[in-house]
């Protein structure tokens, strides 16, 4: 009888756990469409992949320049893509783990309507093609996009040499 009791113990924190993640996904999803829409006079959203960040943020080691501030070292791509498990965020929707849960809950865990996507990627609305760069893939995860803002003249300013002067003194 103990041992049927534990069982039913288990089963119910299962239940409760999913019943859990259920809210926290739906919840996520609503974040998401409110993060996708643009506010007049804001500045320009544009969801872009890790390939735009590289050309400057992919080096081994890192920049050592006494004159500028400790605010990047232009390692930030590397340790993202060798040490981060943001990184595999999407990913591990589509592993066997993603996938029992999906079963579980009753739906597919890649869809953007499951909610799931919220937190481990991003659930661009399919009507608004102009938010997403050719670099953004799903399977980026949380990308520096998603963490940094998805804000064109953000990566413009900073990313310019013409401009970063400029961008400097805003951070």
């Amino acid at each position: 009888m103990a041992r049927a009791s534990r069982h039913w113990l288990t089963d119910l924190a299962l239940v409760a756990c999913l019943i859990g993640v259920a809210l926290v996904c739906d919840a996520a999803r609503c974040v998401s469409a409110a993060c996708a829409q643009e506010e007049p006079g804001a500045p320009t959203k544009l969801y872009f992949g890790p390939a735009a960040c590289t050309p400057c943020h992919a080096r081994e080691q890192p920049l050592e320049d006494k004159e500028l501030p400790p605010l990047c070292r232009c390692t930030e791509y590397t340790i993202w893509a060798k040490q981060d498990k943001h990184k595999e965020a999407y990913n591990v929707l589509t592993g066997e783990r993603g996938q029992q849960i999906g079963r579980l809950l009753g739906q597919d865990v890649r869809a953007a309507d499951a909610g799931c996507v919220a937190c481990h990627g991003v659930a661009l609305p399919p009507d608004k093609p102009e938010l997403k760069h050719p670099t953004f893939k799903l399977e980026d995860g949380i990308s520096c996009a998603i963490c940094h803002g998805p804000y064109r003249p953000w990566v413009t300013k900073h990313g310019a040499p013409l401009e970063r002067d400029e961008w400097r003194k805003l951070s």
